[in-house]
């Protein structure tokens, strides 16, 4: 990784992971403080393009979250159990499901996924099963 970066005079950037997902951007920055204290800042960049009557512009609007070290673990377990909530309820509702991950599908425009083929038990297969592996919530901190 490269050197550390000064993001502002009190805070550097020690770790920097971005992760692209469509029109959506996110980005996880492990921070340290003036007394060496690291946190974590996520921020989801969304690209918005506003149509004039002559041309168009691209705006991107930003959210950020900081999260501290007092807080991973609470994060962790919120985190995993809203993810696990999400696997349960696609699990008991696979018609809207199916829709859901059809208009995701049509929406994406590059070819990572991580939605996989899957056999059925009739010898079919699921071109919508959701990959539980992609999202497997195991956070050391």
């Amino acid at each position: 990784m490269e050197e550390l970066k000064s993001n502002r005079k009190e805070h550097v950037i020690v770790f920097s992971k971005v992760i692209k997902a469509g029109k959506r951007v996110y980005y996880l920055d492990v921070k340290q403080n003036r007394s060496g204290e690291l946190f974590l800042t996520i921020t989801e960049s969304k690209r918005k393009t506003t149509e004039d009557d002559n041309d168009s512009q691209v705006q991107y609007e930003k959210h950020k979250i900081f999260l501290y070290q007092e807080d991973f673990d609470k994060f962790k377990d919120g985190f995993a159990e809203a993810l696990g909530y999400i696997n349960s309820w696609n699990a008991s509702h696979p018609d809207e499901y199916r829709r859901q991950i059809q208009r995701y599908n049509s929406m994406k425009k590059d070819d990572s996924t991580a939605f996989t083929q899957t056999r059925t038990d009739e010898g079919q297969t699921d071109d919508f099963s959701f990959d539980n592996s992609k999202y497997n919530v195991e956070m050391d901190f």
